[in-house]
């Protein structure tokens, strides 16, 4: 940036700006700041968090070009959560994953499958269909009372909203 750039930058009177647009500034330097990260392979996860918590939260490789590059346009997503997966049952994988999507979004479904976990209660325990859906409801609720003040750390910069499989399925 140039020099005269910077001291516009600078010299501008903040205050004047409405709080919607200073969040959208916000919003956008952050996205900027991501996407260097990202070109740097160096990830907020790796630089502060990977100490802390044992676990980072990056990118798949499995992404297509143009969705990893486009990524940081989206202000919204989905965290689909399987139940019975280490990666959920896990405190630090699952708040290394909270954290980064509450630094990448400003909100973000997060899609409990507690029915379709049914189908894993029902191949691990032999259990039939009856017996295993009430245990994987039970088991979504649970995940959703047991996490909700794990999400709720990081809902200042991202709103975090819980939707379950089976409420789905009823619509």
């Amino acid at each position: 940036m140039s020099s005269q750039a910077e001291n516009i930058l600078e010299n501008f009177e903040w205050n004047q700006l409405s709080l919607e647009r200073l969040q959208q500034l916000e919003s956008q330097i952050s996205k900027a700041i991501n996407i260097k990260r990202r070109d740097l392979n160096l990830t907020k996860a790796t630089a502060e968090n990977s100490q802390n918590y044992g676990y980072k939260a990056t990118l798949a490789k499995v992404f297509t070009d143009r969705l990893r590059n486009s990524l940081f346009e989206y202000k919204n997503c989905v965290f689909i959560i399987s139940l019975g997966s280490n990666n959920f049952l896990e405190s630090k994988r699952l708040e290394a994953s909270i954290k980064w999507i509450s630094e990448n979004f400003k909100a973000c479904v997060v899609l409990v499958g507690d029915s379709i976990y049914k189908l894993t209660i029902e191949i691990k325990h032999g259990l039939k269909e009856d017996e295993a859906l009430p245990l994987a409801l039970r088991t979504g609720k649970e995940f959703i009372n047991n996490r909700r003040l794990l999400f709720e750390q990081y809902s200042g910069s991202c709103w975090f909203e819980f939707r379950l499989t089976s409420e789905i399925e009823k619509r």
